[in-house]
């Protein structure tokens, strides 16, 4: 991470496995990001009443004045309708409204927050945030929202889907396409993704990120195939071809994470000989 990076993080706080929250200086106002994982729609209603309670109280904690983000797997589908709601929706969302869909636009309505994905007109395959295994279930399931009076700063927001998160995700990244007037970093929200996250990691101890340590070339020229798999599936029509690629994928990403996990073996068997070697001396 750069300098400017660093010097634009202010606090970076985990809540809990599915909530953490980082505050960043910005060029108009100072920046409060909530990354997210919400219970999935199945989820007993419980769960998500400990969730959105949660969220609620961190959400009130935030500073009057600051742009708030909540963006994440919000694990719902808020469809295209926005009649009664279009103060806080678009009418450009994928699908039909489910349960968990109700509990985000109450969300919303109730903390003046806007869902940037139903706001800009896309075809379907650029609202999709996440497919099945099995590829036949497509949804809208990841959202970022902001507050109301910050709206007009996002340029467009879309999924991206030829990011490879390295990790064989079947998520697909949301990003705001052109920087936005509010940026400290002035960069694209894509930009902004990858600050928090790499900040997120540095300033929590979560798992580094500095691979190349251990993964061998070998490894990385298995994960650049994959990654062209992925190009591959991602730009044909013709569900023939999806299927074979996704099988072709589904083998490469296995052959990834067993190659990786040899060379992990490796890496910290030679650190505990060094270490036995340092000891002994």
């Amino acid at each position: 991470m750069n300098k400017k990076a660093k010097g634009a993080l202010i606090e970076c706080s985990p809540v809990d496995e599915r909530i953490i929250v980082a505050r960043f200086h910005s060029k108009y106002a100072k920046m409060t990001m909530t990354q997210c994982y919400a219970p999935t729609n199945d989820a007993d209603d419980e769960t998500k009443r400990t969730f959105y309670e949660k969220l609620q109280s961190i959400t009130c904690k935030t500073p009057r004045h600051d742009i708030l983000i909540v963006l994440g797997d919000m694990n719902a589908k808020v469809g295209n309708d926005n009649l009664d709601r279009e103060r806080f929706m678009g009418k450009h969302g994928l699908g039909t409204i489910n349960e968990n869909g109700e509990l985000l636009v109450d969300f919303c309505e109730d903390n003046d927050l806007v869902i940037g994905g139903t706001l800009f007109p896309h075809k379907n395959i650029h609202k999709i945030t996440w497919n099945s295994p099995n590829g036949r279930d497509k949804n809208q399931i990841d959202h970022m929202m902001i507050n109301g009076r910050w709206k007009n700063s996002l340029y467009d927001v879309r999924a991206m889907r030829g990011a490879d998160c390295g990790c064989g995700s079947d998520h697909h990244l949301i990003c705001d396409n052109k920087p936005s007037t509010v940026e400290s970093l002035e960069q694209g929200w894509s930009r902004i993704e990858t600050v928090f996250k790499e900040t997120s990691r540095n300033t929590l101890g979560l798992r580094q990120r500095e691979r190349k340590k251990w993964i061998s070339d070998d490894t990385w020229t298995s994960i650049q195939q994959r990654k062209d798999i992925k190009t591959k599936l991602n730009s044909t029509k013709s569900e023939r071809i999806q299927t074979t690629l996704r099988k072709e994928y589904s083998v490469k990403d296995k052959e990834v994470k067993r190659k990786a996990k040899a060379d992990k073996a490796i890496y910290l068997e030679t650190l505990a000989k060094e270490a036995g070697t340092a000891a002994s001396k």
